[in-house]
Order: C-alpha cells, then sequence, then structure tokens
C-alpha cells in the first residue's frame, strides 16, 4: 500500500514514469557481476511470505513471530553440524567439501542457523537431532552404533569420530545402487561446535540422540510384529 516507484528503475525510465506494482513484490539487479557465473545470467529462486490478513488476524501471531522452538534436521552428514570448513581428498589437488554448498561461502549449519535467526525471530530453542543407527526391530537383537558413509577417506580437519568410535573402526551405513542410503553419523566434534554456535546466539540446546533404521529388502531378519521372514525396509 505504501510501496513507492524504485529508485533505480525511476533514475533510468524517468521521474513519473515507473508504477510503484503496489501489491506485488519483485527485484531489482543493479550492476550485477555475472562473473562468477560463467559470464551468464544465473537462475534465481525467492520466497516470498505475506502474513494473513482480514479481520481478526491482527490478534493472531503469524508463524514467523510466533515459532518458539524448532528441530533441527534431518541429523545425518558426518561434518553436516559444523562450523568449521571440512573438506574430502579426491587425490592430488582435488578437494571435495564435505560442508560447504552456498554461495555466501560459510558452512551449511551457519547458513542454515542464520537463517533460521533471520526468518524466526522468535525462536529461543533448537532440538538439535543426531542420528545413530540400528539393524534390527528385535530389541534384543539391535546393535545401535555410529557409521560413516564411507570408511576410506576422512574429513580433512576434523577427522571423524564418534561415541569413542574412529573411521577406521566404524562400520559404514549400508549402500544402495554404491551410495549409502542416509547420511553418516555427525561427528562429536562438530556435534560441539553446533552446540557452542546455538547457545552463542542465545537460544538453548536440546540435544535429540535419533535412531535410523537400515534394513534393506530381503534382509532374512524376522519381523518381531508381523511374523514375516523379513523386517520392512528402512
Amino acid at each position: 500500500r505504501d510501496q513507492l516507484p524504485d529508485p533505480k528503475i525511476e533514475a533510468v525510465e524517468g521521474t513519473g514514469t515507473v508504477p510503484a506494482y503496489r501489491g506485488i513484490a519483485y527485484v531489482v539487479f543493479e550492476d550485477l557481476d555475472v562473473t562468477r557465473f560463467g559470464n551468464r545470467v544465473p537462475q534465481f529462486s525467492f520466497e516470498v511470505f505475506r502474513a494473513a490478513q482480514g479481520p481478526g488476524t491482527q490478534d493472531v501471531s503469524d508463524l514467523r513471530s510466533g515459532v518458539r522452538g524448532v528441530a533441527m534436521i534431518p541429523g545425518t552428514g558426518e561434518y553436516a553440524l559444523a562450523t568449521t570448513p571440512v573438506h574430502y581428498s579426491d587425490g592430488l589437488g582435488r578437494n571435495i567439501s564435505a560442508n560447504v554448498h552456498s554461495p555466501s561461502g560459510g558452512t551449511d549449519f551457519a547458513v542454515s542457523l542464520r537463517a533460521l535467526r533471520e526468518e524466526l525471530p522468535n525462536c529461543g530453542s533448537v532440538s538439535l537431532v543426531v542420528s545413530w543407527f540400528g539393524g534390527d526391530l528385535r530389541c534384543g537383537e539391535c546393535e545401535v552404533r555410529p557409521k560413516v558413509e564411507d570408511a576410506a577417506r576422512d574429513g580433512q580437519g576434523m577427522p571423524w569420530t564418534a561415541g569413542g568410535i574412529a573411521r577406521a573402526a566404524a562400520a559404514q551405513v549400508v549402500r544402495k545402487d554404491d551410495r549409502p542410503v542416509y547420511g553418516g553419523t555427525p561427528a562429536d566434534a562438530s556435534v560441539v561446535e553446533a552446540i557452542a554456535a546455538i547457545r552463542a546466539g542465545g537460544q538453548e540446546v536440546m540435544f535429540c540422540p535419533f535412531l535410523l533404521m537400515e534394513q534393506l529388502e530381503g534382509n532374512g531378519l524376522a519381523d518381531p510384529w508381523s511374523g514375516a521372514a523379513d523386517q520392512p525396509v528402512l
């Protein structure tokens, strides 16, 4: 309702010749350097939020201000919770980032935490989900263990350990089509970093251990609920 014409567009098109586009969310790019995008205009995606409108909504908090706590998932990924950049060596002179995948250059967890605080400013607590793995629905037979995605390569800058188990001694997450079906258990050091980062922003932390099952098809494990010869997949 109070939106004015964009000053950049107006400077180009002339004063008084540009509509205000009231009621419309739009984006204006000024002097965008496309060098890092291969001198091509990249694809952009945006999320537009609009609070509920109409009678009575003024007495109801919107989602942005009403959320007081969240669960940080998925709870897998060997270095997904680290605030320190970690990479895997992929041969001479080649590295693969384990936890930096955004243009900002920050770690995935740091970027997510910043977005959380910007988009949900009243969120005061975070349930930090950390997954270990179980392989049997029968409680007496189930072993609960931390697992890695690949036992052959370790993170540079943060060697993986969880529950006192180093990578060389850890089991690998089960694989399908030669790929792990889950990310690995977050390294203990990454969990410590995540807790420190959350608390540094004034939020409370609840450590939430989570158990993922990894039975594949034809597992040969008796189902305690149905009596079937195989337990349900995953």
